[in-house]
């Protein structure tokens, strides 16, 4: 009876130590995913710009090519 009370507080132990180990990784889950939120925010920023410049290159392009062909 002693042995299964010693290994029923060694197992209590245990998932403690786990229950303790997933929080400290959904803690870091969760802050990687802010971090993932905000670099995807910014890279939408910087794709938008660029697609902005391709857009005003585009059209300056087509405008020489107009004062070319005159």
């Amino acid at each position: 009876m002693f042995n299964i009370e010693k290994d029923i507080e060694k197992m209590q132990a245990e998932l403690e130590i786990d229950k303790q180990n997933l929080e400290q990784v959904n803690l870091a889950q969760e802050q990687l995913g802010a971090e993932l939120k905000e670099k995807k925010k910014e890279q939408s920023i910087f794709t938008k710009e660029t697609l902005l410049c391709e857009k005003k290159i585009t059209k300056q392009k087509a405008d020489l090519d107009k004062k070319a062909s005159i």
